[in-house]
């Protein structure tokens, strides 16, 4: 088995998109079956991918045989990357505190809800808050109801970043490609574990 970093070829021309754009459509050189490409080189119009070939593929000049260990070790850095993408939008991306309250949870808004918290846990003459749960959309909180949010979106955070960790881990511990496509799954299918609205039966 020989594990090859390539690019894209013209469908007709089988020239790689490093040389000349695909004017009929781009595909994967024959000979190599993809098994997971550099996501940040997507959009640069020359993307890079590894793959796995038969003993007897001989590369084309402008391809790069890797060793195992680099392939798998290039293949590890990759979802790792991934995850931690995935794990910033998840992070950030808002929680559901109940089915009908939507919490913004961008870097500005948990510095903020955390600012409260400390706020509130300060000074007992707070009684209720003014508070931007989303763009636009204010309501008045009682202090039991902000701290209950600050604590859920804390969770939240914390719960996001302890999953990443868990994925580099299962990663690391993955010596084939059997053991590391359950992770690949997981990363794709993470989501917040939030209370999402129920949807409304139809008449």
């Amino acid at each position: 088995m020989k594990y090859i970093q390539y690019t894209l070829v013209g469908n007709k021309t089988n020239i790689p998109v490093s040389v000349e754009p695909a004017k009929y459509g781009p595909k994967h050189p024959d000979g190599v079956v993809p098994t997971f490409g550099i996501e940040s080189s997507y959009e640069t119009g020359v993307p890079t991918f590894f793959g796995i070939a038969e003993d007897t593929f001989e590369p084309e000049e402008w391809m790069r045989e890797l060793n195992e260990e680099e392939f798998y070790a290039t293949m590890r850095k990759e979802f790792k990357d991934r995850a931690r993408v995935k794990q910033k939008q998840v992070e950030c991306g808002g929680f559901w505190i109940s089915p009908e309250m939507f919490v913004r949870t961008d870097g500005d808004t948990q510095n903020r809800l955390a600012q409260l918290v400390t706020s509130i846990n300060n000074d007992p003459e707070i009684l209720t808050v003014d508070f931007e749960v989303d763009e636009g959309q204010w309501q008045t909180l009682d202090k039991d109801t902000a701290l209950a949010i600050g604590k859920t979106i804390s969770k939240h955070v914390r719960d996001c970043f302890s999953w990443c960790k868990t994925i580099h881990e299962r990663l690391d511990a993955a010596l084939t490609l059997e053991e590391m496509l359950p992770v690949v799954r997981d990363i794709v299918s993470f989501k917040a574990n939030d209370n999402p609205p129920v949807e409304q039966p139809t008449e």
